[in-house]
């Protein structure tokens, strides 16, 4: 039985290929606000910032589980920190910090956490996609990467916290991957 795979930018470059890769081997429940995904199994097109309980519940409606979430959906920003707006901050934290925390909550909640038994035999995870950019300097990526550090600190908290429920917890941090610029 192929575990079920929910993984958010589904459609972004990392994302599709991680599904073209292994699509054999996993059954991938994509998610992307605009576009669709090209390697999924399923696709849901939604916005994790706002519809994130939708998108939980419909993946277990229809598939009765989650064994792995990849929290790999984000906003790219490259530019100089004078001229990032507090509404472009606020857009970066929201996507790339507070939806994958609320996501992880929302599975962890609402099926994982009655489930520890299963959740080691399933070998059950959480990846989050952060980047190489939470701890080197980039120029002109002081909105985005501390948007990314702040999800590699979550991801150690998360690691410690979610261990009690057979929940394995880590972070990627990958060179450049963007799913979505904000000019």
């Amino acid at each position: 039985m192929k575990r079920i795979v929910l993984l958010t930018g589904s459609p972004g470059r990392l994302g599709s290929c991680l599904c073209e890769k292994y699509y054999d081997n996993y059954f991938f429940v994509g998610v992307g606000r605009t576009k669709k995904s090209n390697f999924t199994h399923h696709f849901i097109q939604a916005d994790i910032t706002t519809q994130a309980e939708q998108i939980v519940e419909e993946v277990i409606q229809k598939f009765k589980r989650i064994d792995v979430l990849i929290n790999n959906a984000a906003i790219y920003c490259i530019k100089p920190l004078k001229d990032v707006t507090a509404d472009m901050m606020r857009s970066l934290f929201e996507t790339n910090f507070i939806a994958p925390h609320h996501l992880s909550n929302l599975v962890l909640n609402k099926f994982w956490s009655v489930r520890k038994k299963k959740n080691k035999e399933r070998n059950r995870n959480i990846i989050n996609v952060s980047s190489i950019s939470a701890t080197n300097v980039y120029d002109g990526q002081g909105a985005y990467a501390p948007s990314k550090a702040a999800l590699s600190l979550l991801t150690l908290y998360q690691a410690k916290e979610f261990k009690e429920y057979n929940i394995r917890v880590n972070a990627l941090a990958p060179g450049q991957f963007p799913s979505k610029r904000l000019h």
